[in-house]
């Protein structure tokens, strides 16, 4: 049974959300959200120009999960 359900884990996942406990209490950078890493860990070069280092998850839904930088970022270019 376990690995029949292991083979539909991608349709369970799908459209599924989480919620996170407190989350004025949840650091967006500091807190591990996701991949057993923070995302200042995972992404240290934005967490450097992100003047909103400690930042609650509530705060920055508040304002539509928009970051704000010390410089502009360029798109990706081609890989």
């Amino acid at each position: 049974m376990w690995n029949d359900m292991i083979e539909v884990k991608h349709i369970y996942l799908m459209g599924r959300s989480m919620k996170v406990g407190n989350d004025h209490m949840i650091d967006f950078w500091q807190d591990i959200l996701c991949a057993n890493v923070s995302l200042k860990d995972k992404f240290p070069g934005l967490y450097d120009i992100c003047p909103t280092q400690n930042c609650p998850v509530n705060e920055l839904c508040c304002k539509n999960w928009r970051l704000d930088f010390r410089r502009w970022l360029r798109p990706a270019g081609p890989a």
